[in-house]
């Protein structure tokens, strides 16, 4: 991406996410400059997750280059790592003795909504 172009412009529809493999870009919203990305930060994801225009222009100052992410390939990865994170709480659920004979469907429902903290 050449110094001064824009990867994404505000009120366009979208249907690339991008990572910036290198380079430096602006956030820019309404005309005014909000932040900035760098080399491994995501960009473009809100058009994709919710099927609307893009909310910010993505403006490189720096030559770079950046990796885009077809929708269907983005959407593909986070039904893919739903199932598997899905999965993984199953189990945990089944080898848990005071939940083990709980029905498959309360399980399924415990395993939505069960969250994993770290400490």
């Amino acid at each position: 991406v050449p110094k001064g172009c824009y990867v994404i412009r505000e009120g366009e529809s979208g249907s690339y996410l991008y990572v910036a493999a290198e380079g430096d870009y602006e956030v820019i919203k309404d005309g005014k400059v909000l932040g900035s990305l760098g080399a491994g930060k995501a960009f473009g994801e809100l058009a994709i997750l919710y099927n609307c225009k893009r909310t910010a222009s993505i403006k490189a100052v720096s030559d770079g280059k950046v990796w885009a992410l077809e929708r269907k390939v983005f959407q593909q990865i986070m039904v893919s790592s739903g199932l598997k994170k899905m999965e993984n709480q199953m189990n945990f659920l089944k080898i848990v003795p005071l939940l083990s004979e709980l029905p498959q469907n309360i399980l399924y429902k415990m395993g939505d909504v069960l969250e994993q903290e770290v400490f």
